[in-house]
């Protein structure tokens, strides 16, 4: 569990250095911000949401179940 867990820190720091430093840099909405405005910690991939999804579910939390039942 020790080895997963490091994993996954290691993905979501990896993850948010690419979007800061070549997603950010390449956008041009992006253009004007600010980096030390940017909680880098508060960034989430769409990798690191679905691993945070198949985690809920694997851990036999309903919540997304109920999401998706009253949609």
């Amino acid at each position: 569990m020790q080895n997963f867990l490091c994993t996954y820190q290691l993905i979501h720091k990896i993850e948010n250095w690419w979007i800061i430093n070549f997603e950010m840099a390449i956008n041009p909405d992006f253009a004007d911000a600010n980096l030390e405005d940017i909680d880098v910690n508060n960034i989430e991939s769409g990798k690191k949401l679905m691993i945070d999804m198949a985690l809920s579910v694997l851990s036999g939390s309903e919540e997304l179940l109920k999401k998706f039942k009253s949609n």
